[in-house]
């Protein structure tokens, strides 16, 4: 699932998005937007309406196609719930929970600065990162009431992920210390038993679980360069999946842990000169599956 852009030369206009096998073949057009978000069973894309410098909200629409269905509020789709029947929607006055069966949207209350959200796996909870001028911490807040419960105390933790077997994260290397560069942590739903699980040195933050919890995608973030690491979760070991690349950013990993999915050549900015990559866990050259978009969003 990706949006291409439309035209050679892009600042603010329209976006097609399409869907596709995960080899990228025979695309469909769906509609008219940005920001795909496919559900993890397959059957719904949620994504911004309209075009990208006059955006119409929220929409969810069929994966086979079919009129979309608006959701009613501003804001873009970041996650959803393992199961697929609740979307979390970012926007401009906070954090929303849709019903995708009632498009019913529930707000929830959390400081500002909050961001980096996840489910739990029974979708009851979402855990986040909250920073201030201070640092970052890693909160969880539940979904019927709005209790929030922090986990970490140490202002230095970020890019929760949670996964079947406990939440993934990453703690930052202490301050004034060149060479102590984040690692990948991991902690129960409470908080509890937080320990090291990677030992890279390298400022990785966990992108991707596969379905088991045996295998974890990291990845070092692309604000110049990036680079992916594929990770044994039994043991900690992480080996590096690619060099250096110019905007490379994680897009996920396949459900049974063999496929990683990778884009290039956003540098921030969404353009129509990026490609979408599959690359095997257990290491090896990369495979373009289209040319164009530089973000993809999948369930494969």
């Amino acid at each position: 699932m990706y949006a291409k852009p439309v035209g050679t030369m892009f600042i603010a206009g329209r976006e097609v998005i399409y869907v596709a096998s995960p080899a990228a073949g025979h695309p469909r057009r769906l509609a008219v937007g940005a920001s795909p978000l496919l559900s993890p069973n397959g059957n719904m894309v949620a994504y911004v309406g309209g075009p990208t410098d006059r955006p119409t909200g929220v929409r969810v629409i069929g994966a086979l196609g079919g009129p979309p269905r608006v959701v009613g509020i501003q804001g873009e789709p970041i996650a959803w719930s393992p199961d697929s029947r609740l979307l979390a929607v970012q926007g401009t006055h906070g954090l929303a929970i849709v019903d995708a069966r009632t498009l019913r949207a529930t707000p929830i209350r959390l400081p500002e600065a909050s961001g980096n959200f996840s489910f739990s796996p029974d979708g009851t909870m979402l855990v986040f990162q909250h920073s201030t001028g201070a640092g970052s911490d890693i909160y969880t807040v539940r979904r019927t009431d709005g209790a929030i419960q922090r986990l970490t105390d140490d202002r230095r933790s970020g890019y929760p992920l949670w996964g079947p077997t406990g939440i993934a994260f990453e703690r930052f290397g202490p301050d004034r210390c060149a060479n102590c560069r984040g690692d990948v942590w991991v902690m129960n739903a409470d908080g509890g038993d937080q320990h090291q699980l990677t030992h890279t040195h390298a400022g990785i933050y966990p992108a991707a679980w596969s379905a088991d919890g045996r295998r974890l995608l990291a990845a070092y973030p692309a604000t110049h360069n990036g680079k992916l690491y594929a990770v044994d979760v039994s043991s900690g070991a992480a080996r590096p999946l690619t060099p250096f690349v110019g905007d490379l950013y994680a897009q996920g990993l396949s459900r049974d842990g063999r496929t990683v999915l990778a884009a290039i050549g956003c540098g921030g900015t969404v353009s129509p000169y990026g490609i979408v990559e599959t690359i095997p866990f257990a290491g090896g050259a990369p495979t373009v599956i289209v040319r164009g978009p530089c973000r993809a969003s999948s369930n494969f």
